[in-house]
């Protein structure tokens, strides 16, 4: 029996574009945004869930989550991404990359997204699934656990988007009922309009 799909949360990132603040720390609705993202994942059916963060900002998060140390944050998102997969249970059949500056998605929402793509990776193990909400893509993404050693070897920097781009016949678009899949906490301007 495989553990599922694993969860990956990349909470390493320098939240350049909010200045000095760690905006993964800065309260939504009275909480820090990150233990919210967490707590949401962690109630998924999710197998298992992992928190990539930087050396400087593993101490500020909620100490009851399993943490997989990025060493080199500055080289982007794919360090993170990479890291995370590295530290992930070799039998998942799946890994779910989650935003630590998205907030508010349900675990509801989570577990539509990991349903889906266990169901369709019974007849397609190269299966990547994909959330929209009104003809936009959003987050997370759910790569099938046979991508590792590509995600692995990959060296853009900002993320997977060549690996998902070129294998689209692989593809499970996901239509969701919110667009919280859409919406990520980037600028002063968006804490303020969300919070």
């Amino acid at each position: 029996m495989s553990s599922g799909v694993s969860a990956i949360v990349l909470a390493a990132g320098f939240s350049r574009r909010m200045g000095s603040k760690n905006k993964l720390l800065m309260s939504i609705n009275g909480r820090p945004m990150i233990d919210q993202v967490l707590e949401q994942v962690a109630e998924s059916s999710c197998g298992e869930l992992v928190v990539v963060s930087s050396p400087s900002t593993a101490s500020s998060l909620p100490e009851n989550y399993r943490l997989a140390i990025n060493d080199q944050p500055d080289q982007g998102m794919t360090s993170s991404i990479q890291t995370g997969v590295q530290h992930c249970a070799r039998d998942a059949t799946g890994f779910m990359i989650c935003l630590g500056d998205q907030p508010f998605i349900s675990s509801f929402e989570y577990d539509a997204i990991i349903n889906a793509f266990t169901n369709h990776h019974e007849q397609d193990p190269k299966t990547i699934a994909v959330p929209y909400f009104e003809g936009k893509r959003g987050n997370p993404t759910i790569f099938a656990a046979s991508y590792g050693p590509e995600i692995l070897k990959h060296r853009e920097p900002e993320g997977c988007r060549s690996i998902v781009a070129q294998n689209r016949g692989h593809w499970l678009r996901i239509d969701m009922n919110s667009p919280s899949i859409l919406i990520d906490i980037d600028t002063m301007e968006d804490y303020q309009s969300l919070s």
